[in-house]
Parts: structure tokens; sequence; C-alpha cells
């Protein structure tokens, strides 16, 4: 009996500790498969976090080389806006040096002319008779180049100090049509007193007046070299008229 209930207590006592140890077996397990849990979690969380920063970084570097990008396509623009500029500069420049020369060879070929013409009531006569009278195509074309220039030299010697009737332009149509296109009509001019000259920028045949205080005796010789051609043309007026 003693025997037996000892069997017995031992075996309830080995029960109890198989029983024990598969609970801890058990809770161990537990507790290795929740830390397992907790550092694929973790794992995955940093991964995730990795993945950020690396995202985050592919867009700070994209955001980058964009930037980047768009300064220097800014800079290329400033770049060509610079050379355009200053291609432009230079053609202007080149411009402004080709009108400059050619209006220098124009001054020089003018003043050679005007120096050619015979000057005064003379060379006026000259000019009248043996050019313009000479080139004009028909009597009518003539009269009426005689007629126009009478008007402009009675218009200066009724209103001497008046320089819109001292200044004629160059291409002015009525004058190119009345008188200019003819040999001897701009000549006609010049042996009169008249120069060209840019007046307010424009090619014209202007006379200018001597300073009548500073200089009586050059104004005199002027004013008298105008109406002494004005006369001329009123005696050929009445001439061609007869």
């Amino acid at each position: 009996i003693f025997e037996s209930n000892a069997n017995s207590s031992s075996n309830g006592s080995s029960g109890s500790g198989d029983g024990a140890a598969v609970v801890e077996t058990i809770k161990e397990s537990v507790r290795k498969q929740a830390e397992q849990e907790q550092i694929e979690k973790e794992m995955k969380q940093k991964e995730m976090e990795h993945n950020l920063l690396d995202q985050k970084k592919r867009d700070e570097l994209k955001a980058q080389e964009e930037a980047d990008r768009r300064r220097e396509e800014m800079e290329q623009e400033q770049r060509e806006r610079e050379a355009l500029s200053r291609r432009a500069e230079e053609a202007r420049r080149a411009r402004l040096d080709a009108e400059r020369l050619e209006q220098e060879r124009q001054a020089r070929a003018d003043y050679s002319w005007m120096q050619s013409i015979p000057k005064g009531p003379d060379g006026v006569r000259t000019i009248l008779h043996q050019q313009l009278k000479v080139s004009a195509p028909s009597d009518a074309e003539y009269r009426t180049a005689v007629r126009s220039l009478h008007t402009i030299f009675g218009q200066i010697v009724a209103r001497p100090e008046e320089p819109k009737f001292r200044r004629i332009r160059r291409n002015h149509a009525a004058f190119v049509q009345d008188v200019g296109r003819h040999a001897g009509g701009k000549e006609l001019l010049v042996a009169a007193g008249f120069r060209l000259d840019r007046v307010d920028g424009v090619p014209s045949f202007f006379s200018r007046e001597p300073d009548l205080e500073t200089d009586m005796d050059a104004w005199s010789e002027w004013f008298d070299t105008l109406k002494a051609t004005l006369q001329i043309l009123s005696d050929e007026l009445s001439s061609i008229n007869e």
C-alpha cells in the first residue's frame, strides 16, 4: 500500500513537471515568435524608412538635376540673348560706319562738284544758257524750270531773313520734276550761292545768310548775288515769253 501510494505520488509529480515544461516550451516559443515578429516588424520599418529616405534622396536629386537643367537653360538663353545683342550692336555699328563713310564720300564728291561750278551772276548766266537751256527736252520744260527758279529767288529776295525760302530739299519731288532733273538746274543754285548741306539731317540746297550785324560786306555781296540772279531769270522769262 505504501509503495503504491509512493508510486502514485511520484507519477503525479512527474506529470505536473512535464506539463510545466510544455507550458514553458510553449511560452518560450510564443516569446521567440513575438521577438521574431518584432524583429521582422523593425526590419520592415527600417526598410520602409530606408526606402523613404532613398526616395527622398532620389526626389531631391531629381529636383536638383531639374534645377541644374533649368539654370543651364536660362544661362544658355542669356548667352544667346547676349550674343544676339552683340551681333545687333555690331551690325548697327557697321551700318553707322557704312553710312558715315558714304556721307563722307558723298560730301567729298559734292564738294568737288560745287568747286567745279562758276559762281556769281556770270556763272548763273553761263549755266542757264549753256546747260539748262540745252538739256531741257522742250521749250515748255525749259520755261517751267526758269519759272520755278524765278519763284524760288523771288521769295528769297522778298524775305531774305526767312530760312524756309532758302532751303530746298535735294530730293524734293516738285523741285526735281521742274528743275533738278535737268542738267544745270542744281548747278544754277550753287552758282547763285547755294551749298549742299544737311539741314536737320536732310540733304538740302541751302543759301546761308551772313550775319548782317557782324559782316555787312558779306551780307551785301550775298544779297546782291540773289537779286542779280532774280533779274537774270526775269530777263530770261521775258525773252522766252515773247
